[in-house]
């Protein structure tokens, strides 16, 4: 819900399914553009991103069980973003990763 302070007049902004765990705006736009999906049939976390509030979500990337990550805030070149991520490592590290493929483009940080 998006909440107008001074009437406490709110207005519902997107509408969970029943899956998702959280969302996100993860920019200065303060529009949900990031979900966090739960699969309860393998207990995977799958990041869901879309270009606008009224865009259609697609999947980023997939977590599987005992793998550790999340959108952590969208870039202001609106074409990536920055992820921690544990796939592929023993510990988490910081990514800059494509919006439209899921491919990381950088390692900022990692251990």
């Amino acid at each position: 819900y998006r909440i107008k302070y001074k009437t406490g007049e709110r207005t519902l902004d997107t509408k969970n399914p029943g899956d998702i765990l959280g969302y996100g705006s993860e920019d200065e736009t303060f529009e949900i553009r990031e979900a966090l999906l739960k699969d309860q049939t393998d207990s995977s976390s799958t990041v869901q991103v879309r270009d606008d509030k009224d865009g259609e979500w697609r999947d980023l990337i997939k977590f599987p069980y005992g793998e550790e990550g999340n959108l952590v805030s969208f870039c202001k070149d609106g074409k990536t973003c920055y992820m921690t991520s544990s796939i592929g490592r023993e510990t988490t590290a910081l990514l800059k990763v494509d919006l439209k493929t899921g491919e990381t483009l950088e390692t900022i940080a990692s251990n």
